[in-house]
Parts: C-alpha cells; sequence; structure tokens
C-alpha cells in the first residue's frame, strides 16, 4: 500500500533536489523512496 506523504514533505523534497542536492541524498536524508522522488520531480 502507497504511504502518503504530506505536501509539505513533498515541497520540502523538491526543493533539496532543485537547490542541487541529489535524489539519492534527498532519498536518505527525508527516507522517500528515490522512484517516488522521480515521479516528484516528473510531475512537477
Amino acid at each position: 500500500m502507497a504511504h502518503p506523504y504530506s505536501q509539505d514533505l513533498r515541497l520540502r523534497a523538491l526543493y533539496l533536489i532543485t537547490s542541487g542536492m541529489s535524489i539519492s541524498k534527498v532519498s536518505r536524508t527525508l527516507d522517500i523512496s528515490r522512484t517516488t522522488l522521480y515521479k516528484w520531480r516528473a510531475s512537477d
């Protein structure tokens, strides 16, 4: 089952990615799968 993430966490993750942090590091830091982060980045 999918784990729901808050909008705040999603925005924070996207901010970190656009600020230059690697998706792998954001994934480890915020405990979000890389696949989810790639999907969020693609849809934003």
